[in-house]
């Protein structure tokens, strides 16, 4: 068992080494990953959104199927990227360690996912 810091100590981490330029990198990297994840949603709302007009049980008319693909898009973004992003600890913790123009640039990168 390893031993604990004492609470509210700091302890050193990676990021207490980044320069500003890896700093900024980091936040590129956060938002290329964001946006990564994205796509992979946006394709499995499409398949699940053919799925289930398929298999509803009824006839799905070519004009339904975009809101539906909508609506799995927006709870999957919401599972996957925003209920993470938004959570307060992981807001807390991120702001303390990037600059008010990285963050500037995330939430910018975020609004885009609506």
């Amino acid at each position: 068992m390893s031993a604990r810091p004492p609470r509210g100590a700091r302890v050193p981490t990676a990021h207490s080494a980044l320069t500003a330029k890896e700093s900024d990198r980091a936040v590129d990297d956060f938002i290329e990953l964001v946006a990564a994840v994205d796509g992979i949603l946006q394709a499995q709302a499409a398949a699940d959104a053919g799925y289930f007009a398929a298999n509803c049980g009824r006839t799905v008319e070519a004009g339904e199927v975009p809101p539906i693909e909508a609506a799995f898009l927006a709870a999957y973004r919401w599972q996957y990227i925003h209920s993470g992003a938004r959570h307060p600890h992981f807001g807390k913790v991120l702001t303390s360690r990037i600059t008010e123009s990285q963050s500037r640039r995330i939430q910018a990168a975020l609004a885009t996912l609506h």
